[in-house]
């Protein structure tokens, strides 16, 4: 019994290897992107917002945006600013705010264009003192 094989001359798998990186940036910053490296795939997420007051609503899920494959400069520098959370609101029932909308997240440099992911809105309270805060 013959066993399967590659008929030709060796072809080398790659010539400049470089190990494959992930990053997870939760704070603001920047990154250098390694000197082979010419292609990304990105995730942004957006802070989310906070609730209302009392017996209000939940706040906002923060945006969200990906990439796949986005063309870099090899050895270039991409930023992030990190959006927070928004506040969470205070007082009673009645007299409750609606809640703080969440920041937004940006990812830019490196060549790319500038990605950016809106805050989730704020919730809003029982009564209509307050109602929701818009988010992106």
């Amino acid at each position: 019994m013959a066993n399967g094989g590659i008929i030709g001359p060796p072809n080398p798998v790659c010539t400049k290897c470089q190990a494959e990186v992930i990053h997870t940036i939760t704070s603001s910053g920047c990154i250098t992107l390694q000197p082979e490296t010419t292609s990304i795939d990105y995730v942004v997420v957006a802070g989310g917002a906070g609730g209302g007051g009392g017996y209000g609503g939940g706040g906002g899920a923060g945006g969200f945006k990906n990439g796949s494959c986005i063309s870099v400069c090899a050895g270039s520098t991409l930023c992030a600013t990190i959006g927070g959370g928004g506040s969470a609101s205070t007082g009673s029932y009645a007299s409750g705010s609606a809640g703080g909308t969440g920041g937004n997240s940006v990812l830019s440099g490196g060549g790319i264009s500038t990605v950016t992911s809106n805050g989730g809105g704020g919730g809003g309270t029982w009564n209509t003192a307050a109602t929701g805060v818009a988010g992106g």
